[in-house]
């Protein structure tokens, strides 16, 4: 499931106390990096979309939605992999824009999950060890 869901974050959390913190976070992060294939083949699927027609947002959050998305069309373009590797440690909504950013410019599937996977990985071995030590 994508790692952007309280309820993936929270299993790991809580498992790790009970089983190996090490495993719950390595297959953890691998659950929430196959869960955001979602993202890139949205945004491969999208930039077909795209090129016919604009979708925008409610006018009230559409400047901030504009922000959000120029911010990351230009770490994408200028750090391309690091971004994603980034945001995929991070907890946050943000990553969708990059990995919809990564389908849409079609940066490889095969380096786009490496990356996604182990930036996942990164972050469910963080949270399964915090968990331990929580619990």
């Amino acid at each position: 499931m994508p790692g952007l869901l309280a309820v993936s974050q929270a299993l790991i959390v809580s498992e790790a106390d009970v089983l190996s913190p090490l495993a719950v976070g390595l297959v953890g992060g691998l659950g929430m990096g196959l869960g955001e294939t979602t993202a890139y083949l949205t945004g491969l699927a999208g930039s077909h979309a795209a090129r016919e027609t604009e979708a925008r947002g409610p006018p009230w959050l559409q400047p901030a939605i504009d922000r959000v998305i120029k911010w990351v069309s230009w770490l994408m373009t200028r750090y391309g992999l690091v971004t994603l590797f980034v945001l995929a440690v991070i907890p946050d909504p943000i990553f969708e824009f990059a990995g919809i950013t990564a389908g849409a410019t079609r940066v490889s599937f095969r380096r786009y999950m490496a990356v996604v996977v182990t930036g996942n990985c990164v972050r469910g071995l963080l949270l399964a060890y915090v968990g331990r030590e929580i619990l």
